[in-house]
């Protein structure tokens, strides 16, 4: 539970389910790489926004299944997120801003 970065880069076997799991035990992670995580679906972000509110930098690059309502879920329910990257997220159609001072989005 002390764990605080996490890369599963490129892991083309974790889920939501995985990343569900993943997130119940790691509350105290700020920066998580979930690049090329193409099965990671809106509930597995969900679960990540639920129970790593310490989160304060996201790499989502890659993540197809991710969609419009995915960018609503980052903007809105991580908290003390500074940088998220939604690069590649071809199903991502809208631009938005976060309304975060010193946050980075790319």
């Amino acid at each position: 539970q002390s764990l605080t970065t996490l890369s599963l880069q490129y892991c083309s076997l974790i889920n939501d389910t995985g990343i569900s799991l993943m997130s119940l035990h790691t509350p105290n992670l700020t920066n998580l790489n979930l690049t090329g995580c193409y099965k990671i679906t809106n509930y597995g972000l969900l679960s990540i926004a639920i129970n790593c509110k310490k989160l304060d930098s996201l790499d989502l690059c890659e993540c197809y299944q991710l969609r419009d309502n995915s960018a609503i879920i980052v903007a809105t329910q991580f908290k003390a997120l500074r940088f998220v990257n939604l690069r590649e997220c071809r199903l991502i159609k809208f631009r938005f801003q976060i309304d975060k001072p010193n946050t980075i989005l790319k």
